[in-house]
C-alpha cells in the first residue's frame, strides 16, 4: 500500500498537477489599441492555459495593463516581374511581408501599485502574397491550352496582400500573448524580484 501512494505521488507531481489555490489571479482590462478585442481574448486564453495564472474579474487580483504601441508592416521578399513569354523584367515585385506588433506591459497589484514594468514585448509574423494585378501570378495555361486560375489550386496559400495580412493577424496576436505570459513568468520569479 505504501508503494501505491508513492507511485501516485510521483505520477501527480510529474504530470504538472497544481493546486488551484497556487494559481495567481490576474485581471486583464481592455487593451488600448486592440480594436477587435483579439489580443485581449488571446491573452486571457494564454493566462488560463498557462497552469500558473488564472483569469479573474475580481478586485483582489493583480492587474495586467497592456497597451499596443506600434504595429508595422515591412516588405521582406521580392521577385522579378515576368512578361508573357516568362522573361524576367527589370522591375521587382514584393511577394513577402512581415507584421511586427509591440506592446507595453505593466503588472499592478490590487492597490494599483506598479510591481513590474512597463516592459516592451514584441512579436512578428511573416507571410507570402501574390500581386493581384499580374495575370501571370493569377493564371496559367493548362495542358489543353485553356487559361486556368491559380487560386483554385492554391488551397488558400496564394492570397493578395490584404487577405494575407488579415490571415496573419490572429497568429500574430497568439504569439504576442504567449510572449507576454512568458515575460510575466520570467520577470515575476527573478531572484531579485519575487512577485508571485
Amino acid at each position: 500500500m505504501k508503494h501505491v501512494f508513492a507511485l501516485l505521488f510521483f505520477f501527480v507531481a510529474g504530470c504538472g498537477y497544481y493546486s488551484p489555490s497556487s494559481q495567481v489571479s490576474i485581471q486583464v482590462p481592455y487593451i488600448e489599441g486592440d480594436h477587435k478585442g483579439l489580443l485581449t481574448q488571446e491573452l486571457i486564453y494564454q493566462l488560463s492555459s498557462s497552469g500558473y495564472f488564472t483569469y479573474s474579474t475580481g478586485r483582489n487580483a493583480y492587474r495586467l495593463d497592456v497597451k499596443l504601441l506600434d504595429k508595422s508592416h515591412n516588405q521582406i521578399g521580392y521577385r522579378h516581374d515576368r512578361e508573357k513569354a516568362q522573361k524576367k523584367r527589370k522591375n521587382v515585385v514584393a511577394t513577402e511581408g512581415r507584421e511586427v506588433l509591440v506592446a507595453e506591459v505593466t503588472l499592478l497589484n490590487a492597490d494599483g501599485e506598479t510591481l513590474l514594468g512597463p516592459i516592451n514585448v514584441s512579436a512578428d509574423i511573416d507571410y507570402d502574397y501574390i500581386d493581384q494585378n499580374a495575370l501571370a501570378d493569377l493564371a496559367f495555361i493548362d495542358s489543353s491550352g485553356q487559361q486556368r486560375s491559380v487560386l483554385s489550386f492554391s488551397l488558400g496559400q496564394l492570397e493578395g496582400i490584404d487577405a494575407a495580412q488579415a490571415a496573419a493577424e490572429l497568429p500574430l496576436y497568439h504569439s504576442l500573448a504567449k510572449k507576454i505570459i512568458e515575460t510575466l513568468m520570467e520577470q515575476g520569479n527573478r531572484d531579485d524580484l519575487v512577485i508571485f
